[in-house]
């Protein structure tokens, strides 16, 4: 997973530089992004949306305790 995590931001310039994403092969035609490196780009973004899921199905059972707990705290009705 991690050497995967690692292709991805080698592939979107950010471990190596700008240069490494852009493919300056004269028979590609004009100069881009590779196929190869769209699909890093495309996998590394389906991973941090995972990541950003699973932190929010965590943390938003942790904050309704949290608020009922401050709630029953303050002698307020839990439903309020």
């Amino acid at each position: 997973m991690l050497v995967s995590t690692a292709m991805c931001l080698v592939g979107l310039g950010i471990l190596a530089g700008p240069a490494a994403a852009v493919s300056l092969n004269p028979d590609a035609g004009s100069p881009g992004i590779s196929e190869s490196n769209t699909l890093h780009w495309i996998l590394f973004i389906v991973i941090v949306i995972a990541i950003v899921g699973i932190l929010a199905a965590v943390a938003l059972p942790a904050y309704q305790d949290y608020t009922v707990r401050a709630k029953v705290s303050e002698g307020l009705p839990a439903g309020q």
